[in-house]
């Protein structure tokens, strides 16, 4: 259950325009997952999350007209949060109980920024900006209880990050069809908690920061204004303290996943995206990203190997793998696109026919995942038929998704010792109507 208000003030002030954006949301939910699918209780989760967070953002925006023009504001905003985990490790040999983990988590962060963007020539827009965060995160009255063993009490835990970021870039008018840019940024993510069936402190120490510098030139482009539109980029990442998804053991009681901090890595592609409408009421588009990563300095946790040890001689022995050169393990290559067929009819009627399709590349789901700890690639093919009448309001469409029923997997799990993959949805039929007053 969510719900929330947000209030907007606005003012002209003459020079500029004031805005004031006031937001209170909160949450309610309750999940429950039985990730390997069967009937054992090897690692089956319930998880009630209570949260609300309080929002406020005051920002001037320029109006006077002239080359220049800029945004300042500032930004804060504060949220409480309560979880609590249950797992049912009954049917799991060596565990053979149900845990409660518990915990509440407080956060708040104050930023501030200015955008400006200057008009060089009638063809030529430099812009840039500067922008500043402080985040504070604490994570308090945490245990863990397994139920007929014992009460684990955890000291709290503490995160603060405070970072600077900007922009500073170029943007070319070529021609009148014709748009190139250039521009370099620099962005953050804040530092936090993994928190989920801990047992041990060591799985509460916050991970740092991650940073990013990003290069990126690209082109907008109407070769064939009202027919063809091509749009471009190429772009460069350069990754410090980069957050991902690795494993920490525990002794005698097996491989948990946490997020761990990458010192250094990069990722680099690209994207290109068309749109053609090259007769009379058919419409297409398509989209490609190519895109490759590789750590530069990392060592970490080898769970496959862990695992493997594991089946082969039924003890958990830590394995430290120097992943520095490997691949991300990101898709490299991701397709997407679509034909539309759309037309009036008679008696003010009209209809849009359409098929779609994307392809993923296959995509590592541990550090240096390969076999089963990968995921293979695929393709999904979905349609629909929309008839409707604008002027009386209504419209109905039925749609197939999935069409070509793919057995294929979104991700991964490994909630407890056991590793699966986790489906994604099969051949969908379905319909919906809609009426506007």
């Amino acid at each position: 259950m969510f719900w929330g208000a947000d209030f907007r003030v606005s003012r002209e002030l003459g020079f500029a325009r004031l805005e004031a954006v006031s937001a209170f949301e909160t949450e309610r939910q309750g999940e429950y997952s039985d990730e390997d699918g069967t009937e054992l209780a090897t690692g089956d989760v319930y998880r009630n999350v209570n949260g609300n967070i309080f929002s406020q953002e005051l920002k001037l925006v320029s109006t006077l007209p002239g080359k220049l023009h800029w945004t300042v504001g500032a930004y804060y905003n504060r949220s409480r949060m309560q979880q609590q985990f249950y797992n049912n490790f009954n049917d799991y040999q060596g565990r053979g109980y149900i845990s409660e983990s518990s915990y509440d988590q407080n956060q708040q962060a104050f930023s501030q920024y200015v955008n400006v963007n200057y008009d060089l020539t009638k063809s030529i827009t430099l812009f840039g900006g500067l922008n500043h965060m402080s985040d504070d995160r604490q994570l308090l009255n945490f245990r863990t209880i397994k139920y007929g063993l014992n009460t684990l009490n955890f000291a709290p835990e503490g995160a603060l990050t405070n970072q600077l970021g900007g922009l500073l870039g170029i943007q070319v008018q070529l021609a009148q069809h014709l748009q190139t840019y250039f521009k370099v940024s620099k962005g953050f993510k804040p530092g936090g908690f993994a928190a989920n069936n801990t047992v041990a402190q060591a799985q509460l120490k916050a991970f740092k920061p991650e940073s990013l510098v990003s290069y990126e030139l690209g082109f907008k482009s109407d070769p064939l204004p009202g027919k063809l539109r091509l749009n471009g980029a190429a772009f460069y990442y350069d990754y410090h303290n980069q957050q991902v998804v690795s494993s920490f053991l525990l002794d005698n009681y097996g491989p948990l996943g946490t997020y761990v901090n990458v010192p250094h890595s990069a990722i680099w592609g690209i994207e290109l995206s068309a749109e053609a409408h090259p007769v009379s009421h058919i419409y297409i588009n398509g989209n490609m990203g190519y895109e490759r990563g590789s750590y530069t300095s990392f060592y970490a946790l080898n769970t496959p190997a862990v695992n493997a040890y594991r089946v082969a001689t039924g003890v958990y022995k830590a394995f430290y793998t120097d992943y520095r050169g490997s691949d991300l393990g990101i898709p490299k290559l991701t397709l997407s696109g679509s034909i539309a067929y759309r037309a009036d009819l008679p008696y003010g009627l009209s209809t849009d026919l359409g098929v779609n399709g994307n392809y993923r590349d296959s995509q590592a789901m541990t550090i240096g995942g390969t076999g089963a700890y990968r995921l293979p690639p695929y393709f999904l093919m979905s349609t629909y038929a929309t008839i409707g009448n604008k002027k009386q309001g209504w419209n109905a469409t039925i749609y197939v998704t999935n069409l070509l029923d793919r057995h294929y997997s979104i991700t991964s799990s490994s909630q407890s010792t056991t590793y699966q993959h986790v489906p994604g949805a099969p051949r969908f039929i379905g319909g919906r109507l809609s009426y506007g007053f």
